[in-house]
C-alpha cells in the first residue's frame, strides 16, 4: 500500500525525520482490534528503529512523525474512523507560510 500525499508535507526531509513507512507493533496491534480492543498507539516515547537492507532492526537519533505513524497504523488497521486529539486550535493549510489558512470545517 502507498502512503503518500500531503500527509507530513512541510516537515524537514532527511537528517531528523525519517520516512516513517511501517509500525512495528502493527500485527499484534491488528490482532488486538480485530477483538474489539480500543487502540491508542503511535504517541511517541520509544526508541525510532530502522531495518536496514539484511532486515535487522538498529535504533537512529531522529524524530518520529507522530500524526504519519498514527496515520499508517490506522490504514493497516483497517479503522473506520480515527481521532488525532492536540492541543491547537484548528487546522491548517499551508502552515507557517503567508498563505496559511484555518479550516473550520473538513469533510472527505
Amino acid at each position: 500500500m502507498a502512503h503518500g500525499g500531503g500527509l507530513g508535507a512541510g516537515l524537514p526531509q532527511g537528517g531528523g525525520f525519517p520516512q516513517t513507512r511501517a509500525h512495528p507493533l502493527s500485527g499484534a496491534l491488528k490482532a488486538l482490534y480485530d477483538t474489539g480492543a480500543f487502540i491508542i498507539a503511535g504517541g511517541g516515547g520509544g526508541i525510532p528503529v530502522v531495518r536496514d537492507l539484511d532486515g535487522t532492526h538498529r535504533g537512529v537519533e531522529a524524530v518520529i512523525d507522530k500524526d504519519r505513524t498514527s496515520v499508517l497504523l490506522a490504514c493497516d488497521l483497517d479503522v473506520e474512523e480515527m481521532l488525532i486529539l492536540t492541543g491547537v486550535p484548528c487546522l491548517y493549510v499551508n502552515f507557517g507560510k503567508p498563505d496559511q489558512k484555518s479550516l473550520s470545517t473538513v469533510a472527505r
